[in-house]
């Protein structure tokens, strides 16, 4: 099976979905895939800071 999109965004952490939600801002209409292994997201604010 084939499918097609305007835009696929590879990762579905903080930064995938951010720009996701940044286009669709611009753009109501684009049709945008994100790739994600993971089924859950745990959001870990300043985890990085650690």
């Amino acid at each position: 099976m084939s499918q097609n999109h305007q835009i696929l965004i590879i990762g579905g952490g903080n930064a995938g979905i951010s720009t996701a939600s940044k286009l669709l801002r611009k753009n109501k209409s684009l049709d945008i895939t994100i790739i994600e292994p993971s089924e859950h997201h745990y959001y870990q604010p300043a985890w990085t800071l650690v």
